[in-house]
């Protein structure tokens, strides 16, 4: 407000309206996708600016970044007072390596990685988290498997049929102790004949154990972790694991 003297001595009194902006500041924020090699991310300013002039040249409120980059974005409000962001840089990682998928008597096993996820005919198994996964079912198996950062790579279709699955005894007539082992392990089994013992590591590697006799065996040159072993008693197969301290 303020007062105008007009030569005469009168005075008139009026209103002025003044915006005064601060300075604008936007911060950009990764608000879709993980920067995985092939896929894409989106990078967002805040909404209700004006306008937008990213450092690509796009003048939207968001973009859709498929290479490594840094970028900024400068906005304007409705007062035409404008401001640009700090800096942000996009770094694309690789995805890791395209699982393998082996199986051995009824259990499936994934190539290394940081974490999985098993599906059948294209649905996610619960609580089929681990590198191994024991078959119930036939069916189309892959495993999903990702990095620390949740980049993922799909295997290929690995398919269990019927007769794969009934083919397999009850394990549960096995019997291993102790559990965990240290030097030796001991199996408690029905069989009689030809049999035969496989240990398998959780890569689905065949692993040397030396027999101390028919039902005891030296475990001591193996690395700590889980094993697998099959037995063989004529045309049938019969597993069981065992940890190694």
């Amino acid at each position: 407000m303020s007062n105008i003297r007009e030569r005469l001595g009168c005075t008139s009194i009026g209103s002025y309206s003044i915006t005064i902006s601060s300075t604008l500041k936007p911060v950009i924020t990764l608000t879709e996708g993980i920067p995985c090699r092939g896929d894409n991310v989106t990078l967002s300013a805040p909404d209700g600016y004006a306008t937008y002039l990213w450092s690509n040249g796009a003048q939207t409120p968001s973009i859709v970044i498929t290479d490594n980059g840094t970028f900024t974005v400068k906005v304007t409000d409705e007062n035409d007072c404008e401001g640009t962001s700090d800096e942000f840089t996009v770094t694309f990682t690789n995805k890791p390596e395209i699982p393998t998928i082996t199986r051995i008597a009824d259990t499936l096993f994934s190539t290394p990685a940081y974490s999985y996820q098993w599906f059948r005919d294209n649905t996610a198994v619960t609580g089929a988290t681990e590198n191994r996964f024991t078959l119930k079912q036939a069916g189309n198996y892959t495993v999903l498997v990702k990095d620390a950062l949740s980049c993922g790579s799909m295997s290929a279709t690995f398919t269990v049929g019927i007769l794969d699955i009934t083919d397999n005894d009850d394990n549960s007539i096995i019997r291993i102790m102790p559990i965990p082992a240290d030097e030796s392990i001991y199996i408690q089994h029905p069989f009689s004949g030809d049999i035969q013992y496989i240990v398998y590591d959780a890569l689905g590697n065949i692993m040397t154990i030396t027999p101390h006799n028919s039902s005891s065996f030296d475990i001591s040159d193996l690395s700590h972790g889980m094993y697998m072993l099959m037995i063989k008693n004529g045309n049938k197969h019969y597993s069981a694991y065992f940890i190694k301290e």
